[in-house]
């Protein structure tokens, strides 16, 4: 009934989640609410790797990091291309966000990340370049306290 998976089909990449920390991108994680998301924009600042664009800002709560996904309608009109970077982009953040959240110290951040590329990259570029982007963020956060 079932047929064997060939092994080149298989992950060569193994992540210890026990190890890790926690991987998921649960609801209470993405950035919700008018009030909220206004005054990120309002009052927060901006990271720049390219092909993202990041507006964080950090709070003195414990609450971890919230974050919003956006693609523009302008330079993707058709829906599919536009979540399948989103998809890709929510993927490259769970993956990254163990070792980001290791790196805030428990602090809440709120965060915006904005696809501006012009074309549709491949995913193990985008997961590399959100590496830098939340590195980048931890050391403007260091910068800050």
């Amino acid at each position: 009934m079932f047929s064997t998976v060939p092994a080149c089909l298989i992950s060569r990449v193994v992540i210890d989640v026990a190890n890790t920390g926690d991987f998921s991108l649960s609801r209470r994680e993405r950035l919700r609410g008018k009030s909220r998301i206004d005054r990120l924009f309002a009052e927060g600042k901006g990271v720049l790797v390219y092909p993202f664009r990041c507006v964080f800002l950090a709070d003195a709560g414990t609450d971890g990091a919230s974050v919003m996904f956006t693609v523009p309608k302008k330079r993707f009109k058709r829906a599919v291309k536009r979540n399948l970077l989103r998809r890709r982009m929510k993927e490259a953040y769970r993956l990254a966000k163990p070792a980001f959240l290791a790196a805030t110290g428990g602090r809440s951040v709120d965060m915006a990340l904005m696809y501006i590329g012009n074309d549709v990259s491949d995913f193990r570029f985008m997961q590399g370049r959100m590496s830098v982007l939340l590195e980048k963020i931890c050391s403007k956060l260091e910068r800050r306290e």
